[in-house]
């Protein structure tokens, strides 16, 4: 069972490109492609395991529920630069993280940092701040009247 305190989640990627050794910034596209992939796997997780009692939730509300996770689709909006440590490189970001799945939306903010390895190869990416209850939210874009 997901423990309710926040959840670090990390993803490593290898840099593709030997060319800069600047840290990719908080809306560069591979910072973004990353945080999507790791919200998107807690997130599948979470519906595996507590999907049915969104339902359950979400009905007796008098609301319909989408059982099919595919239908979700995550984005990234209002994405902020917190603070850049000019030392190591790191960059601490916040975002608002949406879920849409039709016309229903729900949006909760994250935080995650990007930052690269000493070596420059490898560009490191950890959201944090993601709580059950803002996945549960999340979750909720799949209830429909």
């Amino acid at each position: 069972m997901i423990n309710s305190r926040i959840i670090l989640v990390s993803l490593i990627a290898i840099s593709v490109s030997a060319c800069s050794s600047s840290t990719p910034g908080c809306d560069d596209g591979k910072t973004k492609k990353l945080v999507l992939e790791i919200t998107d796997t807690t997130l599948k997780s979470s519906f595996q395991n507590f999907g049915e009692m969104v339902q359950k939730m979400a009905t007796s509300m008098g609301l319909q529920f989408d059982n099919n996770y595919e239908h979700l689709t995550l984005s990234l909006d209002d994405i902020r630069t917190k603070d850049i440590n000019e030392k190591t490189g790191k960059i601490i970001c916040t975002a608002n993280l949406i879920s849409t799945s039709g016309n229903e939306s729900e949006s909760v903010e994250i935080a995650y940092s990007s930052e690269l390895a000493n070596n420059g190869e490898k560009h490191y990416v950890q959201v944090g701040g993601f709580s059950n209850d803002k996945q549960g939210k999340l979750l909720g874009a799949l209830a429909h009247k």
